[in-house]
């Protein structure tokens, strides 16, 4: 097998979360020749502020033959186009499914655009959440008036008094249009359950979603797995003071899963032993990413059509536009990717300029 990188930056249009800002985010495509299968692209775009190693230190570790979270599922995901393309196919299942609309910067949002939003398509927005909270309540009913549905996401910044001061804001009418409130503080299983019996909790960035990249065999590959330290679903059932899904005690109600660094069908597995409902979405990443987390999305919406709510992989136009980005039309809150086998972007991946690692 070997593997060619080519690096890129994004520029955002806007702040992209409460624990970033807008400055241009380093990534890089791979390349995968896979020994009688062919060729197929995957993206490693890290997330430093989420507890990710740079592209560089992924890019050296890859190199030597050490994964990492990233890295290996660019790995499984570059056999998945490989796979397709070899026969003959496009990566993506015709599902209907719909995406949420993502609001990453509150502060400059104006919410009168929302009746735009919707008649777009979009039923669901993604507010992230906890930076100024006046003006998030804004969004939050407007979004009530209009029969919108939102997920807050506070990418655990908040502590859990700063985030009761935030909650006792919402009111009962307001709380009836939150679908799920993504990782509110930092995990705490006592005081998420109390909270979870109140609103439904999603669990994401204080997961390692399920990293069992340790079992990772692709063919010729022989690497060796370096795990983060993000709890996951199974650490948090070992600890024995709360069962995920169970009817008494359940800390969360959603496991947020993301393609590109998540073993999805290993994900889904869980979700459904422990009753949880689940969400795919991109890592905010290259369109390369971003269509992979899409791919995986529609095909796990196929399988488990009860289980997977809408995805949260419309997060392309949160970047100044690109090639790639440009051949992705947005219709009806669905992503609707170039033609073609595979991602559908043969024509620009044969342009760039690949570097062997």
């Amino acid at each position: 097998m070997k593997i060619w990188i080519h690096r890129y930056q994004l520029k955002p249009i806007q702040r992209l979360n409460s624990l970033s800002g807008g400055e241009s985010r380093q990534g890089a495509l791979v390349r995968v020749e896979f020994p009688d299968i062919g060729f197929g692209h995957a993206d490693i775009h890290p997330w430093i502020e989420l507890g990710d190693e740079s592209i560089d230190r992924q890019i050296a570790k890859l190199a030597s033959n050490i994964l990492t979270p990233l890295t290996a599922q660019s790995l499984r995901l570059a056999r998945d186009e490989a796979v397709a393309i070899c026969h003959g196919r496009s990566l993506y299942p015709e599902v209907k499914m719909k995406n949420n609309f993502v609001i990453s910067d509150a502060v400059n949002f104006n919410t009168r655009s929302l009746e735009g939003v919707q008649n777009q398509g979009f039923e669901i927005i993604k507010l992230k959440a906890g930076m100024l909270p006046s003006a998030e309540y804004a969004i939050i009913k407007m979004a009530h008036t209009l029969g919108l549905k939102v997920r807050l996401d506070f990418n655990a910044k908040l502590n859990k008094f700063s985030f009761e001061e935030y909650f006792k804001h919402l009111s009962a009418d307001l709380l009836q249009s939150i679908e799920y409130i993504e990782d509110p503080y930092v995990f705490d299983q006592v005081s998420w359950a109390v909270l979870n019996s109140k609103i439904p909790l999603a669990l994401d960035n204080q997961c390692k979603s399920l990293l069992a990249f340790k079992d990772f065999k692709q063919g010729d590959l022989s690497f060796e797995f370096v795990p983060n330290t993000f709890l996951s679903t199974k650490d948090l059932v070992a600890k024995g003071d709360f069962r995920l899904g169970g009817k008494e005690s359940s800390a969360f109600s959603v496991l947020v899963v993301k393609p590109a660094r998540t073993n999805v069908d290993k994900a889904l597995e869980e979700c459904g032993t422990f009753a949880l409902k689940s969400t795919i979405t991109s890592y905010m990443d290259h369109p390369v990413g971003v269509l992979h987390s899409w791919a995986q999305a529609l095909k796990a919406k196929q399988k488990f059509p009860s289980q997977v709510l809408q995805a949260g992989c419309a997060t392309l136009d949160l970047y100044e536009p690109t090639d790639f980005s440009q051949l992705v039309v947005t219709k009806n809150a669905s992503l609707v990717p170039p033609s073609g086998l595979g991602l559908g972007f043969s024509n620009l991946l044969e342009k760039l300029s690949w570097q062997m690692i």
